[in-house]
Order: structure tokens, then sequence, then C-alpha cells
């Protein structure tokens, strides 16, 4: 089974809305590169997020941009998340939309809103989007707001708090883990894995850790709890089937890994937050 990212939104829409609450047990994403452009709202709480592994500290209140294709990892403490997911393919043929989501200066944006209006402004295109499903096209002049706070003097653009890796070392690490999710269920050893981007064993584990802050296999583990909680939530399978299916033949460890990863257990999991739509957090 290979897995990839998706190059479509589920049905076809021009866009995908959820709101993750406080009460979500993962409260963490490992590095992982987004299909399509986002805006996400910080409605409550704190946010540590890593941008191409740069990092960034959001509050109660920041509004994040994030184009498709850029790696993010995070973390949230006692927070809650709106989530908005365009389908470029679609807005691209609204007037004016076009250098907003191709614009090189907006690849990723940490935005502190110092007056309001861009919250009021995120609110209002959310609510819309919502109320209606053919509000997109109307919609041209709340989005080049949104997306280009920047340039007014209300909104302040976070800085990033580490300094930038350069170009090649995020090659590296985009070839990694194209590989690692193309193979996400099978066996992978530390030799293949650094022999597809050129290094030795030993220096490639020293350059995973450094750029995404764990070891290979642990993250290989943690993305499969992943799309474990993603298949509980999406369909009614059991613990075993859906053990197998992400590749552990030995449901004992599966449930150890997955109770470590989400602090329960897989089947109160799905008990809980099967069907629970704003939750699916993939794209």
């Amino acid at each position: 089974m290979e897995t990839s990212v998706p190059n479509e939104l589920p049905g076809g829409r021009p866009y995908f809305y959820y709101r993750m609450k406080k009460d979500f047990p993962i409260q963490s994403r490992n590095t992982h590169w987004r299909g399509f452009p986002q805006l996400l709202h910080l409605r409550d709480g704190a946010m540590e997020v890593w941008l191409n592994c740069q990092r960034y500290t959001l509050s109660a209140g920041d509004v994040l941009y994030i184009a498709a294709g850029t790696l993010i990892s995070w973390r949230m403490q006692d927070a809650e998340l709106d989530v908005l997911v365009f389908d470029p393919s679609r807005f691209m043929r609204l007037p004016g939309v076009q250098d907003i989501l191709v614009s090189p200066r907006v690849a990723c944006l940490c935005m502190r809103d110092d007056g309001q209006a861009l919250v009021a402004s995120l609110h209002n295109f959310i609510g819309g989007l919502i109320l209606s499903p053919r509000y997109f096209e109307n919609c041209v002049s709340d989005l080049r707001r949104i997306m280009l706070a920047y340039t007014e003097s209300a909104y302040t653009v976070l800085p990033a708090e580490t300094p930038p890796f350069s170009a090649r070392q995020l090659s590296h690490l985009r070839t990694v883990l194209q590989l690692i999710e193309g193979h996400l269920y099978e066996q992978l050893t530390l030799d293949r894995l650094a022999e597809e981007i050129g290094l030795s064993s030993k220096y490639f584990c020293r350059f995973f850790q450094k750029m995404t802050g764990m070891t290979p296999f642990t993250y290989i583990n943690a993305r499969r709890v992943e799309q474990a909680c993603d298949l509980f939530i999406r369909e009614r399978a059991t613990v075993r089937e859906i053990a197998h299916r992400v590749g552990y033949n030995d449901i004992n460890y599966f449930i150890k890994t997955f109770k470590r990863y989400c602090g329960m257990t897989p089947k109160r999991f799905s008990s809980r937050y099967f069907g629970s739509v704003e939750y699916l957090c993939q794209y």
C-alpha cells in the first residue's frame, strides 16, 4: 500500500473547512508537506509550528498561511484551530486570485493581527463559505485582504525563531519523506533511506534528527499511528484490521505504540472519534 500527497480535495470541492478542537488527543503532527494552500487561525491556546524546518510560535488570534508543498510540523498547547484548505485549480479560475496563490511572496506567513481586521475578515470569509457553497465565487476581496495582509501596517509578520536550512538540506529531507510515504507500511532499513540521498547510515541518522527532531523509525511509527487515526475516523474496522493495514503484524505492539502517541487505546479512539469530520487534517 502506498501513500502520497493528495491531488484533489474530497468531493471535488474548491475548499475544505474544519475546526480542530481542544479535546482531540493528537496535539502534534510530525514533519510532512501540505498538498494544498491553507489558512489556519489559532482561536485559542498556543502553537509551535515549523515551516520548512524553521520554528515559529503562535498565540491566540494569530493567522498562518501555508503554500502548497511547504514542509510543516506543529505542536499545540490547549489549542483550537480553524483550518481552511483551498483547491488552487478551482480558485485559479477566479479573477485576481492567480497572483495570490502563486506569488512567491506568500510561500508561508505567520501573521499577528494587531488591528483585528484580519481575524474579522477571516471569520466573515469562513462564515460565508459555510453558509453558501458558491460563496467562493464572490470572495476575492476578502481572500486578497487575508492573503496579502502583510502589506498593510495593521499586521505584523512573525519572524522565524531559528535559522533557515539550506535548499539542499530541505531537498534531501523531501526526498526521504517521499520515500517513507511511498513505503510507509513496508519494512524500510536505515541503509535504504540513507542510500536515497547518498549518505552513510550514521550521518543520515544525525541529519534526519536535526531536521525533524526525531529518529527515522520514531518518525515512521508516528506516521503510521497518524494514518491509523485517519482510518479509525473514516471507517468502521477492528483494531486488528487497522493495525495490519498500517504495517503492524504485532497487535500488542500497535496498541502500545498508539497509546503512547494518542494517550488512549485504539478502541477508545475509534468509539470516540469515528465520523468526526472536523478532525480529518491530512490535506
